[in-house]
C-alpha cells in the first residue's frame, strides 16, 4: 500500500519520466470521445511502462496519479468529470483494471519475447490500481513495477501509433516530459535495462521441488501419492511458493513447501496462513533457495522461527541440505568422488580467447556462479592445459564448499571400459563404469545422481570427452549427451554444474544447446611461458634462458599480427629434454603429405601454404613442400635467389619467384633466403624421408636419400623421433621387409659406394627399426638382427654406428653368434651386450666409444680374432672382463613403479592405510620403507570411519609430477631421481 506520507512526497513533486500527474480521467461522463481517451491512455501507459526509473526512491516503480492537478495544487474526486459527473468505467476499481490489462493485451505484445512467447507474462502483477484517500477527497493511483519486457504497439491503432512502435517518456529542454516513440539507439539502451531486471527479479526458467519430493517419497514412503496443493509465481508481489504433500493411507500427510530466491517471505507466509493452504497440525518439511535475488544468504532461522511459531512440526532446510541429508549423503563416501587431492604446484593460470583481462579460473568461476547455466565447454588443442585448468578450479572449489562433491571422469583411465558398452549418452553411464571399475556396494540410481546435480550437490567433469568421440564412434551421441544435462540434470532447481574438456578437433561448435557456455584456452605467451620455467627451476636464469632457447623451435605462430606463442605441455616436456607434438587440430587442407590434425607444426606449414594459394595463388600445399624439402636437403635451408629460381625452373615453376621470396616460411634479406626457424631445415628433411617411406620409392635409393639417412637417423634423437612419430608403428614390419630386400640386393643399390652402402643398411635402417620397436626386449631385438643379417651362420655386413640410448638400454644377446665384416663405431652400449665362449667376431672394426661409463663387459680376447680384427676401441674393455648387468637398478625400477600404481587412482594420488599398504608390500617392503627414508612416501595422522587417529600413507607434493609415468610417458625426471636416490641402499 502507499501510505499518507509517501503518496504526499508523490504530489509534491514535479514531474518527470516516472511520475505523470492528471486532473480528470481521459473521458468524460457521457463517453463522447470513450475510444479515442482509450487510446491515448494506453499510449501514455504504454510510455510510462517501457521508461525506466534511475529514482532510487521508487525502486523501479512509475506512477500516474489522476485527480491532481500539479499547477493548482488542486485534488479532485477521480470518478468525477470536469463538470463534476460520476464516469460510470471508474465506480469499480478491479473491473477497470481487468478492462485495462484486456485492452493492453489486445494493443500490444512483450518485446523481446519473455519465455519464449510474446503474451504479456505476469501483466496483472505488474500493474497496481489504488484508490487514495487524501484531504477530503480521493485519488487513484495507477502503479507500474519494472517489468522483463517492454511493450510494442502490435498494430496501427490511434493517433500516431504505428505497428512496432515502442513508446517511451523523455524529457524535453525545458525538463518537462513528453512521450515520444524509441529511435533504435534508445531500444539498445532500454534492452541493457531490461536484461538486468531479468537477471533480477524474473528467472527465465521455473524452479521447482517436484523431484526433491518425489526422491523423498520413493526412499521413505514408496507407493504414496503426491499431491500438488499450491502454486503461486508472482514475482513483481513477490507472493512465491509451491506446496506438495505426501499423502497415503498408513501414515499423516507430509507438507513441502518452497520458497523461492524471489519469495517475499512475510507476505507469502501471510498468504499461506489465511487460505488455510498448510495443515497447521502436520509435519512440514520448508525448502528454501540458499541466496535471495540480490544474492544474499537467506535467513533460514528467521523464516524457521517464523514458521514454528504456527507450523508446530515444521523444519527448514535450504534445499540442497535437504536433499545431502535425507537422500544420498552416504552414496558420496567412496573415492570415485573427488577427496580435495593435492594438485600440480607448477600450475600458471591461462588466458581464453574470450578475455585478455581475465584468466581462464576467473571465467569458469563466473560461469559456475551464474544462473541456469548448466554446461561449460573447455575447449583447447591438445595439450593446452584444459585438464589443469579444471583440476585446479575444482581444487578451490572444493576447499571453499563444504557440501559440494565433484564427480571427476578421466575418459583416458576407463576408454577401455567404455569400448564394452554399446552406447554411452548419459552423466550416468560414466558414472556406473566408476562404479562398477569400484565395486561399489551403495550406489546412486540416474534419478538420484541427476537429483544431487541439479540440487547442486555434485559438480560433474568429463575430462578428455574427444577420445570418447574419436574411440567410439557412432556409438557415442554427443548431442544425447548434452540434450540429457539440459533436460533431465537440470529440469527442477537449475543448480546443474558440468564441466566437458575437449579437443577443438572433436567438437562441433554448432551444437550449442541452451545455455551452453564454451571457452577456448590460449596457448601461453612468452611471458607466461618465461614464469613457467622460472616457477619450475626456482628463478634459476640459466636454466630459464635454455629452457626458452629450446622453445622457441616451437613456438606456434599463425602468421597474423599476433605474439607468438607456446604449448604449455610442450613447455613441460622441455622440462625434462622431451619435445612431443601433441595437437588435434579441425581443419580440411588439401595435403597428402603432412600430418595437420595430429602434428602442430605441420598444421603451421599447412596453413601458411594455404594462405599463399588464397592471397598469391601460389602451388598447392604438397607442391610448396617439395620446394621446401629440396630448400633443406640440398642447401641446408639457406640459399640465394639463383638457387631458389633454379629449383623452380626444375618444376616449372619460376612465375612463383617472387611469391616464394615473399613466403611467410622463408626470410628474404639482400637476395638471400633462408627459412625463418632452423628447425625447419631438419623439419623438411624428415618430411622428404617421410614420403619416400611413405610411397615406398625404394627402387629409386640414390645418393642423396642415402646419405641423408645415414646422416639424420641415430636411435632415440629428435629427427628418428620425428620420422618414426610420421610413419607409425605399423610401418615396422614394413621396414623389416624392406632392409631384408636391400640386404639382398632386392634393388640395385651397387651404385652407392661400399661404405655408405654397410651404413644404410644397418646403421640407418635397422637403427630406424629398433627406434620404431623400442618395446623389443633384448632376445627379441636379438631374434630381428638374425632374421635380417645372418647368412650361413654368421651375422654380415651389420654396422652399428652412433648407436646411444640413454633412456633404454638397446643391447643384444650375443652368446654364440659369430660376426662377419661388421662394424661397432660408438655404440656405447656394445659393452653390455651379453657374450659367451661362442661369440666369434672376423674381420670386424671395433671403434670407440663401446660402452657406457663406469660399466665394464664379460666379452674376451677369446672372442676376437686378432689377425682380422681391429680393436682399438676394445682394449680397455677387454682388460676388465667384469660382467655388467645392473639387475640390482632394474629390479627397482620394477618395484618403485609397482608401489607409485597403488596410490594412483583415477587420474590422482590418493591417500592409502599404513596397514593395508604394508600388507601389500609385504615381499618387498625394503623398498617400500626406502621411499619413505628419502621422502617420496609420507604419513599423517588422520581420522577415519574406522579409528579416530589412522595413520595414512600418500604421495610427498614434490613428487607429484610422477603422474606422468600414468598419464604421458613411460619414465620422468621424479621417477628417474628416485632410482638414483635409491642406488645407495
Amino acid at each position: 500500500m502507499i501510505s499518507d506520507r509517501y503518496f504526499e512526497d508523490l504530489v509534491n513533486r514535479d514531474e518527470n519520466t516516472w511520475l505523470e500527474f492528471k486532473s480528470y480521467w481521459y473521458w468524460d461522463a457521457s463517453n463522447n470521445k470513450k475510444e479515442e481517451g482509450w487510446n491515448e491512455l494506453l499510449k501514455d501507459l504504454s510510455a510510462m511502462f517501457n521508461t525506466r526509473s534511475y529514482d532510487d526512491q521508487v525502486n523501479g516503480r512509475k506512477y500516474i496519479i489522476f485527480g491532481y492537478d500539479e499547477k493548482t495544487r488542486n485534488h479532485n474526486n477521480y470518478r468525477e468529470d470536469r463538470h463534476g459527473n460520476d464516469i460510470t468505467d471508474l465506480i469499480d476499481i478491479n473491473q477497470l483494471k481487468d478492462n485495462l490489462v484486456k485492452k493492453l493485451k489486445s494493443r500490444f505484445l512483450c518485446y523481446p519475447l519473455f519465455k519464449g512467447s510474446s503474451d504479456l507474462y505476469d501483466i496483472e502483477s505488474i500493474l497496481e490500481i489504488k484508490a487514495i484517500n487524501y484531504k477530503d477527497t480521493t485519488n487513484l493511483v495507477l502503479i507500474i513495477h519494472d517489468a522483463p519486457y517492454l511493450l510494442q504497439s502490435k498494430s496501427n491503432t490511434g493517433k500516431g501509433t504505428r505497428s512496432g512502435d515502442i513508446w517511451l517518456r523523455k524529457l524535453k529542454s525545458d525538463k518537462t516530459p513528453e512521450n515520444d516513440i524509441a529511435d533504435h539507439a534508445q531500444v539498445s539502451e532500454l534492452l541493457e535495462i531490461i536484461r538486468d531486471i531479468k537477471l533480477k527479479s524474473y528467472p527465465e526458467k521455473e524452479t521447482t521441488i517436484l523431484k526433491v519430493v518425489e526422491a523423498f517419497r520413493d526412499k521413505n514412503l514408496p507407493g504414496a501419492d503426491i499431491i500438488s496443493k499450491a502454486n503461486e509465481r508472482s514475482y513483481t508481489t513477490g507472493i512465491c511458493y509451491e506446496i506438495y504433500s505426501v499423502e497415503s493411507e498408513f501414515s499423516n500427510p507430509i507438507y513441502f513447501l518452497y520458497f523461492t530466491k524471489y519469495t517475499s517471505q512475510n507476505k507469502t507466509f501471510d498468504h499461506i496462513k489465511n487460505l488455510d493452504l498448510i495443515n497447521k497440525n502436520e509435519k512440514v518439511f520448508i525448502l528454501l533457495d540458499t541466496v535471495n535475488k540480490k544474492g544474499g544468504k537467506i535467513d533460514i532461522d528467521r523464516i524457521s522461527y517464523i514458521f514454528k511459531e504456527f507450523y508446530k512440526k515444521s523444519e527448514s532446510y535450504y534445499i540442497e541440505n535437504f536433499s545431502l541429508i535425507k537422500l544420498y549423503e552416504e552414496l558420496f563416501n567412496n573415492d570415485v568422488f573427488y577427496k580435495g587431492q593435492t594438485l600440480n604446484k607448477n600450475f600458471i593460470k591461462p588466458y581464453t580467447e574470450e578475455s585478455s583481462d581475465k584468466t581462464a579460473d576467473l571465467l569458469i568461476n563466473e560461469w559456475y556462479t551464474s544462473n541456469n547455466h548448466p554446461l561449460l565447454v573447455l575447449k583447447g588443442s591438445g595439450g593446452c592445459g584444459k585438464t589443469t585448468v579444471v583440476k585446479n578450479f575444482i581444487k578451490s572449489l572444493y576447499s571453499s564448499q563444504s557440501n559440494i562433491n565433484v564427480l571427476y571422469i578421466n575418459s583416458h583411465e576407463i576408454i577401455n571400459d567404455i569400448m564394452k558398452m554399446d552406447k554411452i549418452e548419459d552423466i550416468f553411464d560414466f558414472y556406473s563404469i566408476l562404479a562398477t571399475k569400484n565395486n561399489l556396494r551403495k550406489k546412486f540410481n540416474k534419478k538420484l545422481l541427476a537429483l544431487s546435480s541439479d540440487n547442486g550437490n555434485l559438480v560433474v567433469v568429463l575430462d578428455g570427452i574427444d577420445e570418447v568421440i574419436a574411440k567410439k564412434g557412432s556409438d557415442f551421441d554427443l548431442n544425447a549427451l548434452i540434450e540429457s544435462i539440459f533436460n533431465d540434470y537440470s529440469g527442477n532447481l537449475n543448480k546443474t554444474k558440468v564441466i566437458i574438456t575437449c579437443r577443438d578437433f572433436f567438437w562441433d561448435e554448432s551444437q550449442n544447446i541452451g545455455n551452453l557456455k564454451t571457452l577456448r584456452l590460449k596457448p601461453f605467451d612468452q611471458k607466461l611461458a618465461e614464469k613457467y620455467f622460472a616457477k619450475v627451476f626456482n628463478n634459476e636464469s640459466k636454466k630459464i634462458r635454455q629452457s626458452m632457447a629450446i622453445a622457441s623451435d616451437f613456438k606456434i605462430n599463425d602468421g597474423k599480427d599476433e605474439p607468438e606463442s607456446y604449448i604449455p605441455y610442450i613447455l613441460d616436456m622441455i622440462k625434462e629434454n622431451i619435445v612431443i607434438d601433441d595437437n588435434s587440430l579441425n581443419l580440411e587442407l588439401k595435403t597428402e603429405v603432412l600430418q595437420y590434425s595430429s602434428n602442430v607444426h605441420d598444421y603451421l606449414v599447412a596453413k601458411s601454404c594455404e594462405r599463399e594459394i588464397i592471397k598469391l595463388d601460389n602451388l598447392e600445399i604438397d607442391e610448396q613442400i617439395k620446394i621446401f624439402n629440396r630448400i633443406a636437403i640440398e642447401y641446408d635451408g639457406i640459399l640465394n635467389e639463383r638457387h631458389l629460381e633454379n629449383i623452380l625452373d626444375s618444376m616449372h615453376a619460376t612465375k612463383n619467384l617472387n611469391k616464394f621470396k615473399d613466403h611467410p616460411l622463408l626470410v628474404h634479406d639482400n637476395g638471400n633466403l633462408s627459412f625463418r626457424y632452423d628447425f625447419f631445415a631438419t623439419y623438411f628433411k624428415c618430411l622428404y624421408l617421410y614420403s619416400f617411406f611413405a610411397n615406398e620409392e625404394f627402387d629409386s635409393i640414390d645418393s642423396t636419400k642415402s646419405n641423408l639417412l645415414i646422416r639424420q637417423i641415430s636411435f632415440g634423437n629428435e629427427f628418428t623421433l620425428m620420422l618414426k612419430t610420421r610413419l607409425g608403428t605399423s610401418f615396422s614390419e614394413k621396414l623389416k621387409e624392406i632392409i631384408l630386400f636391400l640386404v639382398n640386393n632386392g634393388y640395385q643399390i651397387n651404385h652407392i659406394q661400399d661404405g655408405n652402402r654397410l651404413m644404410l643398411l644397418s646403421s640407418a635402417l635397422f637403427i630406424l627399426l629398433l627406434d620404431m620397436r623400442n618395446e623389443l626386449d633384448k632376445n627379441e631385438r636379438t631374434n630381428l638382427m638374425r632374421e635380417i643379417y645372418e647368412k650361413d651362420g654368421y651375422i654380415e655386413n651389420l654396422s652399428i654406428v652412433d648407436l646411444h640410448s640413454d633412456s633404454k638400454n638397446i643391447i643384444f644377446d650375443f652368446k654364440g653368434m659369430k660376426f662377419n665384416n661388421c662394424l661397432f663405431n660408438n655404440y656405447d652400449r656394445f659393452s653390455e651386450c651379453t657374450f659367451d665362449e661362442h661369440t666369434i667376431f672376423k674381420n670386424t672394426v671395433f671403434k670407440p666409444k663401446l660402452s657406457h661409463k663406469g660399466l665394464n663387459t664379460n666379452i674376451s680376447n677369446f672372442n676376437i680374432d686378432f689377425s682380422t680384427c681391429n680393436t682399438v676401441g676394445l682394449d680397455d674393455l677387454l682388460e676388465k672382463k667384469i660382467a655388467l648387468k645392473d639387475m640390482k637398478k632394474d629390479e627397482t625400477r620394477r618395484n618403485v613403479k609397482r608401489i607409485i600404481s597403488y596410490f594412483w587412482n583415477n587420474g590422482y594420488f590418493t591417500d592409502k592405510l599404513e596397514r593395508e599398504a604394508k600388507n601389500r608390500f609385504k615381499n618387498i617392503y625394503q623398498t617400500f620403507e626406502n621411499l619413505c627414508d628419502i621422502g617420496v612416501i609420507l604419513a599423517k595422522k588422520q581420522s577415519t570411519s574406522q579409528k579416530r587417529q589412522d595413520t595414512l600413507y600418500y604421495i610427498s607434493d614434490d613428487y607429484l609430477d610422477l603422474r606422468k609415468i600414468f598419464e604421458e610417458n613411460n619414465s620422468c625426471y621424479e621417477l628417474e631421481s628416485i632410482i638414483k636416490k635409491l642406488e645407495s641402499y
